[in-house]
């Protein structure tokens, strides 16, 4: 329906790290032009709704019509009881028109909003409209008669956006139907349904820093609706299918993502795959990539070999538990290593009693306790453990003792892996690869962008969105 004459036109480290990534991964990564490959195999799985009955990322967004709007001249046309409204104004002419507005905003962290509004009424003439405007839009207007407002309306299946002339682009609608408002921030626009099938972007680029609340507009004689903004789905279920549209949104932005277009002559993707493969150890695996795809730029030195084997014998001794063997590895690698490292030093120590517990050798366990151990405790931390440490002793069966955890694998895990810390900086190496730097401070720059309310980055996982790209 035209609106008469024309008025003025008008984005910390979340993710759980990957330490190491498979084998796989990597070598499917080193391939050039990757990146530009055909995603039309994936299919993202967009993470999990917040267990919170409300849309994705829509905490605080609308809930009801806005209350505080009711002494607005307008609001004497309508009726409205809870989500129902209804209009009982004389319908003459444009200026009786009367628009009803939620009560917050569409939250700027909600990567898609959707709600739907079912036509109880056509009422007169069936001149209702159903879009999104600006809190600063006059409500004597119908939606998308204003600058800052878009709208859909039932009588023509025109859309509207700043003017009163519209232009053709859906059915019509009227009682009994129901209609569907998404609007995707990652592609800037805004969508509707009716009945479950989406009629195409009706309006693109739409300004993405607006604070835009639901609107409906009325025009004529007992038009009434009854809205659903999502806000709790678990007592109102949306009719249209949200997951479907949320996942469809997703879709697409991991494919924009996939899209980006790496140049095939490009080392730098290969480079980082070969420096995790030496870093890790995977020597045959590495002297390929720098054989046949950096051809033969990068080699695997023997040095570089005898180094890492060295590193991971030390980190193996700890966990076939013999932590005394591992320390004179440690020392025998870098000298002094134990004295720089006191820290380190004394939990080796300490593991080393609690095999020997574990082992049931009691009198050498104590001599060792009592001549090595409780000497080398210097610091709060190694005093807090020794006696955690000498706790053992007072069970049979130390595994499943409170202090078991000191025989536990993830301890030696985790014991094992400070070692190699250790050692690698002691030996001036890095401590983890350059990819996987990246990859850490990609995790760092996604929860920035959370903290920022930047709607991507509340549905794309690091973590998930590797393992599906490859």
């Amino acid at each position: 329906m035209s609106g008469g004459s024309n008025p003025p036109q008008q984005s910390r480290y979340r993710a759980t790290p990957v330490e190491t990534l498979s084998v796989r991964n990597v070598t499917n990564l080193g391939q050039p032009g990757l990146a530009s490959s055909n995603p039309a195999s994936l299919s993202p799985s967009p993470p999990a709704a917040k267990t919170s009955s409300t849309q994705l990322g829509c905490e605080g967004g609308p809930t009801a019509w806005d209350s505080s709007i009711s002494q607005h001249p307008s609001m004497r046309y309508l009726e409205v009881t809870g989500l129902r409204v209804k209009y009982k104004g004389p319908g003459s002419d444009d200026r009786d028109a009367a628009s009803i507005r939620t009560n917050n905003p569409i939250p700027q962290g909600c990567p898609v909003f959707y709600f739907e509004v079912e036509i109880v009424n056509k009422g007169r003439d069936g001149y209702i409209g159903i879009g999104l405007s600006v809190k600063d839009v006059k409500l004597d207007r119908l939606p998308g008669w204003e600058p800052n407002s878009y709208g859909y309306h039932g009588d023509d299946g025109h859309v509207f956006n700043g003017r009163g002339t519209g232009r053709p682009y859906g059915p019509v609608y009227t009682t009994g139907d129901w209609i569907g408002v998404i609007y995707d921030r990652f592609e800037r626009t805004i969508t509707f349904t009716k009945k479950g099938f989406q009629l195409g972007p009706a309006f693109q680029n739409v300004p993405e820093n607006n604070k835009f609340y639901p609107t409906v507009g009325f025009r004529t004689p007992d038009e009434e609706i009854v809205v659903n903004f999502g806000d709790d789905l678990d007592r109102r279920p949306f009719k249209g299918d949200y997951r479907s549209i949320l996942d469809g949104v997703v879709s697409n932005l991991y494919r924009a993502v996939l899209n980006t277009k790496v140049p095939s002559e490009n080392t730098v993707i290969p480079e980082l795959v070969f420096d995790y493969l030496q870093h890790h150890g995977y020597w045959e695996t590495a002297q390929i990539v720098g054989h046949d795809i950096l051809k033969g730029a990068r080699t695997v030195s023997e040095a570089a070999k005898e180094e890492s084997t060295a590193l991971s014998g030390v980190t193996e001794f700890v966990m076939q538990g013999d932590s005394m063997k591992a320390l004179e590895a440690a020392e025998a690698l870098k000298p002094g290593l134990s004295e720089r490292n006191p820290g380190i030093a004394f939990a080796l120590k300490a593991q080393v009693l609690c095999e020997l517990i574990s082992a049931k050798k009691d009198s050498e366990a104590m001599i060792y306790g009592r001549e090595v151990l409780v000497p080398a405790a210097k610091t709060k931390e190694d005093t807090k453990l020794l006696d955690s440490t000498l706790c053992l002793f007072a069970y049979t069966d130390p595994e499943n003792s409170p202090h078991g955890w000191l025989l536990s694998t993830s301890h030696k895990t985790e014991l094992a892996a400070s070692l190699a810390r250790c050692l690698r900086k002691e030996l001036g190496k890095r401590e983890v690869s350059t990819l996987e730097e990246i990859y850490r401070q990609s995790c760092c720059l996604h929860g920035l962008l959370d903290d920022l309310n930047d709607p991507s980055a509340r549905v794309i996982d690091v973590a998930n969105f590797i393992d599906q790209a490859i």
